[in-house]
């Protein structure tokens, strides 16, 4: 009897050892806190470093790390600094990897980053759950030859304002119809003047078709007879009226003779021109 005691104690002995053994390897394992970099980013095109630059906002920073099954895992953090990715501060977004309950990454581990995925100078080893300041350069891929460029922007009005007589005719002559107008109507009458003498007379038409009334007539005003006579016989009969009625009488009697006998005869023309004409005896 008290050897059958003595068994049963040692089995209830036995059962109370294993039992935690047991529970603690059901327990799930807890993520591992990643660890998470900052710093300063730069770049460079020559093999000597000397043009190295802050790398621009937008540039994106990645990091690589292999954990224990050989599996690569990746974050990345965009610059929103000229030359900086994240920030030392607890309230500073950091470059970082996802929180990962499955394989860990053993402590020591080789660090790997990438600026615009080329591969940075620097590295660094894993520590868990660790802040570390990484100032990182890359090379900066070099412009293929005969790569197109990026579209330069358009010359604003103050821009031609600026130019010599022959550039602003140029780039009137070149833009969209909109952008001449806009840029006639936006410089001083002399350089409209300039533009309009200068551009071919189909653009001439167009601009003085687009601008409005007062600056019409001042640019067939300051315009020689010849280019004058020209805009008007190609203007719309109403706008041609409208320019003429708003003409000096000099201008007026100079360059209706070099106009096309269709276009004096118009009944619009006409009463343009007796009225202009009949405004310089009255007042004479």
């Amino acid at each position: 009897m008290r050897r059958s005691l003595n068994i049963i104690l040692l089995l209830l002995l036995a059962a109370l050892l294993v039992l935690p053994a047991s529970a603690a390897a059901q327990v799930t394992p807890v993520p591992q806190l990643p660890a998470c970099y900052y710093g300063s980013v730069q770049g460079y095109t020559r093999s000597d470093m000397s043009d190295i630059t802050d790398a621009p906002v937008g540039t994106v920073v990645t990091v690589y790390v292999t954990d224990i099954d050989g599996v690569e895992r990746t974050g990345s953090i965009e610059v929103t600094e000229a030359g900086k990715y994240g920030g030392p501060t607890a309230s500073d977004a950091k470059l970082t990897l996802p929180r990962h309950s499955g394989a860990l990454i053993l402590e020591g581990a080789l660090v790997e980053f990438y600026v615009n995925g080329e591969k940075a100078n620097e590295v660094t080893y894993w520590q868990n759950d660790h802040p570390e300041r990484c100032d990182l350069t890359a090379p900066i891929p070099e412009e293929v030859e005969g790569a197109p460029s990026p579209p330069s922007p358009l010359p604003t009005v103050p821009d031609v304002e600026a130019m010599t007589p022959a550039d602003a005719v140029e780039t009137a002559e070149a833009a969209t119809v909109e952008k001449a107008v806009e840029y006639a109507e936006g410089v001083s009458l002399g350089r409209a003047v300039e533009i309009v003498e200068g551009v071919s007379l189909g653009r001439a038409v167009e601009i003085v078709e687009g601008v409005s009334l007062g600056r019409a007539v001042g640019i067939v005003e300051g315009v020689s007879l010849d280019r004058a006579a020209e805009i008007l016989n190609l203007l719309t009969v109403d706008s041609a009226a409208e320019v003429m009625e708003g003409l000096t009488v000099a201008k007026l009697m100079a360059v209706v003779p070099l106009m096309r006998v269709s276009r004096k005869a118009s009944r619009s023309l006409t009463i343009s021109i007796l009225i202009k004409m009949g405004q310089n005896v009255w007042y004479n």
